[in-house]
């Protein structure tokens, strides 16, 4: 009985003994205590490995991009060396032997020795040479196209492709428009043209003044507009904007300049031809242009003309007995006869 008692005992300390190492692995527990022995086993907190190891594979990608980084920094810098040492010029030969081997300077340290053998002829670099033919070639394009340096202190020039007798009253004339050319609206239509309200960016292809001088070019000259087009290196829709737009500047700003004379300036200034003629106040003719057929058969009926077989634009022009020009009228149809014409223009209440 004893002998049994004993080893209840005994079961029973070492069962509390157990319990007590148990609790005492826990840090939660109140009898947890710290200790550096290798086999008490510690905690593993998940969520700190997990960021550990995260930290451990950004690194990894950031040394491996910072090393391909390095190495095509390497080869684009052996590259430039490998080139620029085809191009060198053969005339730089050295005195000496000794100074047969050059060596280049690079910031970047590529473990190769930079040398050049002076005595090798090379192929010269094709890449370096079609970059000089493109240049070449932008800068003979650039010569070909037009602008306001065509013309510029060249008063011969001026006249012949503007009308203009100088260059200095050419650029007279432009500062003159200038303020109402910045606040002008490219003509693109009657429906697609905006408003004051809604106007768009400007036209920037070509500088007002080269546009200037184009509209002038082909007033003055006749050159059809894809030649002018070519010549200004913009495409013909757009130098048809530019073109429509100030001519209808040109003529809302230009037209005070020429009034109708009135009777007394026209006798004052009456040749002795017309002497016989003291009554003479304008001479009179229509003139027709030919233009493109409509694809409406209203307009076509109304521009053709019987007298040219054509559909045409009239125009009633008028000049004074010295030969000035006084009146222009407003453009209308072939069909209209030239009384019709007189009539709509309200020539009989200017008289």
């Amino acid at each position: 009985m004893r002998r049994e008692k004993r080893r209840g005992l005994v079961f029973s300390d070492s069962l509390k003994m157990q319990r007590n190492d148990d609790s005492g692995d826990d840090p939660a527990d109140e009898n947890y205590v710290p200790t550096i022995f290798s086999y008490k086993e510690k905690p593993v907190n998940a969520e700190r490995e997990n960021r550990a190891a995260r930290r451990n594979i950004q690194k990894d990608f950031k040394d491996a991009e910072c090393k391909q980084k390095e190495q095509e920094k390497r080869q684009l810098s052996f590259s430039t060396f490998i080139h620029s040492s085809y191009t060198k010029s053969r005339d730089e030969e050295p005195s000496s032997d000794t100074e047969g081997l050059v060596i280049e300077p690079d910031d970047v340290d590529i473990g190769v020795r930079h040398t050049r053998d002076a005595g090798v002829q090379c192929d010269p670099d094709p890449l370096l040479l079609e970059n000089l033919a493109l240049k070449s070639e932008i800068r003979r394009l650039q010569g070909l196209q037009w602008s306001v340096d065509k013309i510029k202190d060249d008063d011969t020039k001026t006249k012949f492709y503007t009308g203009l007798p100088s260059f200095a009253v050419f650029l007279w004339l432009f500062n003159y428009l200038v303020p109402k050319c910045e606040k002008m609206v490219y003509w693109r239509g009657t429906s697609m043209t905006p408003t004051e309200r809604a106007r768009p960016r400007r036209l920037m292809s070509l500088e007002p003044i080269d546009q200037f001088l184009a509209t002038l070019m082909r007033l003055k000259v006749g050159l059809f507009v894809e030649d002018i087009a070519e010549r200004f290196g913009v495409s013909v829709g757009t130098y048809s904007q530019y073109f429509t737009t100030w001519v209808c500047l040109l003529y809302q700003e230009l037209r005070p300049l020429n009034p109708f004379p009135s009777r007394d300036i026209i006798q004052r200034n009456m040749p002795s031809c017309f002497h016989s003629f003291p009554n003479l106040r304008v001479i009179l003719d229509c003139t027709e242009i030919f233009v493109q057929k409509s694809s409406s058969l209203v307009n076509q009926n109304l521009s053709f003309s019987h007298y040219k077989h054509h559909t045409t634009i009239k125009f009633l022009i008028g000049i004074t007995p010295s030969g000035v020009i006084s009146l222009i009228s407003e453009g209308f149809g072939g069909r209209v006869s030239d009384r019709q014409m007189i009539e709509k223009s309200l020539l009989l209440d200017m008289l």
